[in-house]
């Protein structure tokens, strides 16, 4: 059974179900043409993966906003688990920002229906995105003015936990703009498998800006063949404006 990979788009949400761990994540805003093409996949993944795996399931819910056929969805996915989830306890973590009373209240009123484990995780609101370089995961960086750095190691094993603030913080900018350009430079070395999904999805959250009406660019930097491969992999067919740079090996040691 493979992994379930859904890009965001403007109208559609992150989407990953890992089936090594049985974790599934949904980040951003959902609000389809079309809901069969983001819950058909999404439930087949889950009927499958309670099939097949010993695993419990465990689905962190990061949406910024999402409409009555997304709610529907949600609630189809919870009532499947309580009725086929057997004795593996499945359980969800539901995530909203302090000042989003309806997205708690919705989140209260899922946790009634759901006979598993379902905890409401409330955020403060980031104004900005700086978060600090470590050994296995990278520096993070967007200001005010559209500037947007990731740089460094990619390595972490817990990739959802340290990429989820800043794909949730990119899908509030589709509900609510607040920057005219955005220009992401990305120099990444030993980025890990179970990494790359969520770059890809800051990626194609950026994209999906343009498509909105920011203008943005993006430089991708390598020095490697093997990273370079793997920019081609994710850049192609972008709307956005993106551009390689190849490295020497001092410019790749002041950005390692």
């Amino acid at each position: 059974m493979k992994n379930l990979v859904i890009h965001p788009t403007p109208t559609t949400p992150f989407i990953l179900g890992n089936f090594s761990n049985g974790d599934i994540c949904i980040i951003g805003k959902s609000t389809p043409d079309k809901i069969v093409d983001i819950a058909k996949p999404l439930e087949e993944w889950i009927r499958e993966f309670i099939e097949l795996s010993d695993k419990a399931l465990t689905l962190y819910i990061d949406l910024c906003y999402y409409d009555t056929p997304t709610s529907l969805t949600l609630t189809g996915i919870f009532s499947m688990i309580n009725r086929q989830q057997g004795n593996k306890q499945s359980e969800v973590y539901w995530y909203y920002y302090s000042d989003d009373d309806d997205m708690m209240e919705n989140g209260e009123d899922y946790k009634v229906m759901s006979k598993f484990p379902f905890a409401l995780i409330e955020n403060e609101k980031p104004i900005t995105v700086n978060i600090k370089k470590t050994d296995i995961s990278p520096l993070i960086y967007l200001d005010d003015t559209g500037d947007f750095i990731i740089q460094g190691v990619s390595n972490t094993d817990e990739p959802l936990l340290f990429y989820r603030p800043i794909i949730r913080w990119l899908s509030e900018e589709l509900i609510i703009p607040t920057l005219r350009n955005i220009s992401l430079e990305i120099c990444l070395h030993n980025i890990a498998s179970g990494n790359i999904p969520f770059v890809q999805a800051i990626i194609h959250l950026v994209d999906a800006l343009h498509q909105n009406g920011t203008k943005t660019s993006i430089q991708w930097n390598y020095a490697d063949k093997e990273t370079e491969e793997l920019g081609i992999q994710i850049l192609t067919n972008l709307t956005s404006h993106y551009v390689f740079k190849h490295l020497t090996n001092r410019e790749y040691q002041q950005n390692k």
